[in-house]
């Protein structure tokens, strides 16, 4: 009992030691949390945070061009996305049929420069919100220019504004990529530069997307060669794996030079390179697919395995749909990457060629879904948000036209086991015309991947997800009797009008007709899918509200 006494005697003085001493409690914390921000950041490559996990939940994030914005920063308006003259038939570049083929609606809403850098950023939050996503990674190049970086940031820190004020859930991140401007320390010096100005800008805002321990996590694309070793050929990873530790340590130093803790998701280019992929956990929390169809299902399987054994993160890239507006040589020797504006004006059709991955229409999309439930994964990345000129975009398109939204919507349930309802729906894809009609302007077509042969998309493909059976009907035929649940039905493509109809005895149930027709004498190569939903109207309002009139794509596209 006296040792009671004594406790409580020696507790009471030193509360009254603490309140009568200036520093209170508060202060003593402050002092504390001061302290551990002077603790030195560890090293990204050390064993205790490699196995500690990247998310503690389901994270489903999009990889966002950054300059794919439609905003003017004094360049050539528009680019590959938005610059009317470009997309027209009879536009700058009549001579191709028009350059660009991809139509997104803002440019179509809005004329160029009407609305400020908030107003247009508010606007694709928006959308990512209405589509479901939770966070952004953004193409962040190492390049050696100052005021390319300066637009990047202002981009980028206006996002963190306007998620804080309207979507303070949302999350953002840089995606690293394309080192190759000089030697390691050279890069770092510059790239440490811009994101600590960035780090800076963004400071009064908890939007970063973090581990569960605090680390931000940071995505790398074809960044090898910010690593001395590599000699500026990132893509000699696949011949070296043993260089994989050299291009950690080269990321640690940039961790190091901004004074934060970072979690890289290694990206895997080479995924039938096991070996590669092994070395690359020896030193990385997380690696990531890119855009490599299903023929890597297997390898995707066996580093699934590895990951799950190893104690890192695995995630993977899901797209729909895959066919370029940029333009490329045909003779490799004169270059491999996209023709810029000067080589555009004075190259002929029959020099040039658009890259494209036949997708089987929708089946690419649905497979590598349902390869990300059948695996559990914790992260899926969409590719791209905004990627317009290579065609895999999910933001709002008139060839696309919300169908991959209302997909995605239906997986997220399925991925995230969650029971609510489904709305019921009807999506179409098809090609505007089949394979071996040859357009007025015949550009060749290069073929980078592939799910079978060309006539796979030679069919008009319906999506159904619904909540008990019906009989779809395609222009006045019947299809098919489908189930409740998410399902595909094709019939061989036809010239003329697409028209889809759900009945349920004999009752109309739903029904979509697409403005696009199929051609039987296209205007211009187009190989990108058209996809449209039910759920379009819905879709629509929701993201431009009701003031807008919905714009039309139309076959021959002249002004």
């Amino acid at each position: 009992m006296r040792y009671l006494y004594f406790i409580l005697i020696l507790l009471i003085c030193l509360s009254c030691q603490q309140s009568q001493n200036p520093k209170n409690s508060a202060a003593v914390a402050d002092e504390t949390l001061q302290q551990e921000r002077k603790l030195p950041v560890k090293q990204l490559s050390k064993k205790d945070l490699l196995d500690l996990p990247m998310t503690n939940k389901k994270t489903l994030v999009a990889h966002f061009m950054t300059g794919d914005v439609d905003y003017d920063f004094g360049a050539r308006p528009g680019g590959l996305s938005r610059n009317k003259s470009w997309y027209f038939a009879d536009g700058e570049f009549s001579k191709f049929g028009g350059l660009n083929q991809v139509a997104p609606m803002d440019m179509f809403l809005y004329e160029r420069g009407e609305r400020s850098l908030q107003e247009v950023v508010l606007q694709d939050l928006r959308a990512a919100h209405v589509a479901g996503l939770e966070a952004f990674h953004f193409y962040y190049p190492e390049v050696n220019h100052a005021g390319f970086m300066k637009n990047y940031n202002k981009v980028i820190s206006t996002f963190f504004e306007m998620g804080a004020k309207h979507y303070p859930n949302f999350k953002f991140t840089l995606c690293l990529s394309n080192a190759n401007q000089g030697n390691e320390d050279e890069q770092i010096a510059r790239w440490s530069k811009s994101i600590k100005e960035l780090l800076k800008t963004v400071n009064q805002y908890d939007a970063w997307l973090k581990t569960p321990d605090g680390r931000i996590i940071f995505y790398l694309w074809n960044n090898d060669a910010l690593a001395d070793v590599m000699q500026g050929k990132a893509w000699s990873i696949d011949q070296y794996p043993e260089r994989i530790e050299a291009v950690a340590k080269a990321h640690d130093k940039l961790a190091d030079k901004l004074g934060v803790q970072i979690a890289f998701m290694y990206d895997l280019r080479f995924p039938a390179n096991l070996a590669l992929t092994k070395k690359a956990l020896e030193y990385f929390p997380g690696v990531w697919t890119w855009t490599d169809s299903t023929k890597h299902f297997d390898n995707f399987r066996k580093t699934a395995a590895l990951c799950r054994r190893e104690k890192r993160d695995f995630c993977l890239t899901v797209y729909p749909d895959y066919y370029t507006s940029k333009l490329y040589w045909k003779n490799r020797s004169k270059g491999h990457g996209m023709l810029h504006y000067n080589e555009l004006k004075s190259a002929s059709l029959n020099e040039l060629e658009r890259h494209y991955q036949n997708c089987g229409l929708s089946a690419l999309y649905r497979q590598l879904f349902d390869f990300a439930i059948e695996q559990d994964l914790d992260w899926i990345s969409l590719a791209t948000w905004n990627d317009f000129p290579e065609g895999h975009h999910i933001a709002p398109e008139l060839n696309h036209n919300f169908a991959p939204m209302v997909l995605m919507e239906y997986y997220r349930k399925q991925w995230r086991k969650n029971n609510k309802k489904i709305e019921e729906s009807l999506s179409v894809f098809y090609k505007k015309y089949k394979h071996d009609v040859k357009p007025k302007f015949d550009m060749k077509i290069y073929t980078k991947e592939t799910m079978g042969p060309e006539s796979l998309e030679d069919y008009i493909e319906v999506v159904s997800i619904l909540q008990e059976a019906g009989d779809i009907y395609i222009n006045g035929k019947f299809a098919a009797r489908v189930q409740a649940g998410l399902q595909s039905t094709k019939i061989a493509s036809e010239v003329g009008e697409v028209r889809v109809t759900l009945k349920r005895h004999e009752k109309v149930c739903l029904s979509l007709k697409p403005p696009v027709k199929i051609s039987d004498q296209p205007y211009r190569s187009d190989r990108l899918t058209y996809m449209y939903s039910t759920r379009f109207s819905e879709y629509f309002r929701k993201i431009f509200g009701e003031e807008h009139e919905v714009p039309s794509l139309i076959e021959p596209i002249v002004n």
